[in-house]
Parts: C-alpha cells; structure tokens; sequence
C-alpha cells in the first residue's frame, strides 16, 4: 500500500458513521463528474482544508507579560 493510500485509511477511520457517507457522497460526485466539475470540486475542497489549517496553525511570537528575561525590555 502507498504512503498516500495509508494516510487516507488513517484518515478514513477517524472519522464518524455521518462524516464518512458525506465523503463517499463527494468521491461519488466527484467520480461521476466530468473534468471541468472535477477540477471544481478538487478546487473547493482544497481551498477549506487549507483555511481551516491556516486558522488552525497561527503561532504569535510576540513579546510575553514581563519582557526580556535578560535585558528587562
């Protein structure tokens, strides 16, 4: 089994009885689709995944309460 496969299965068993019809619901409209509304559906798809890394993935390195542990600014 490729890599690629192993993380969809990993994926695929996280999810719920609801969260896994909705995903056979997609790859079968997505199967069913001609090229133009695949790349449409592929398009959709990884513009969420990627807002919702995003916002999930901030980091803020700004300065902490009590300033520099060395210099006191």
């Amino acid at each position: 089994m490729s890599d690629s496969a192993k993380r969809v299965m990993a994926v695929w068993v996280s999810l719920t009885t609801a969260e896994r019809a909705e995903a056979v619901q997609l790859i079968n409209e997505y199967q069913n689709a001609d090229e133009k509304k695949k790349k449409e559906i592929a398009l959709e798809s990884i513009n969420e995944s990627r807002s919702l890394v995003k916002s999930s993935t901030t980091m803020n390195f700004g300065p902490l309460g009590g300033g520099c542990p060395y210099c006191g600014k």
